[in-house]
């Protein structure tokens, strides 16, 4: 009877370490894809200030003119 519960146990441990380390994997797949979009908006974000900054730059020289 004992060798039994101490089956389940182990077996009851190994489905709970197996668990933890499939949700851990998932998560940090998430992390990686959401950093990478953060990444992506980040440089869109710098170009088109970029562009914008030049947009204002050439406003600027021809009302001068």
């Amino acid at each position: 009877m004992m060798e039994k519960i101490l089956t389940m146990l182990v077996g009851l441990l190994i489905a709970l370490g197996g668990w933890s380390l499939s949700r851990t994997f998932e998560l940090s797949t998430s992390q990686a894809v959401l950093e990478d979009k953060v990444e992506r908006l980040e440089f869109e974000i710098r170009t088109m200030d970029e562009k914008m900054d030049e947009m204002f730059d050439m406003e600027d020289r021809k009302s001068t003119r």
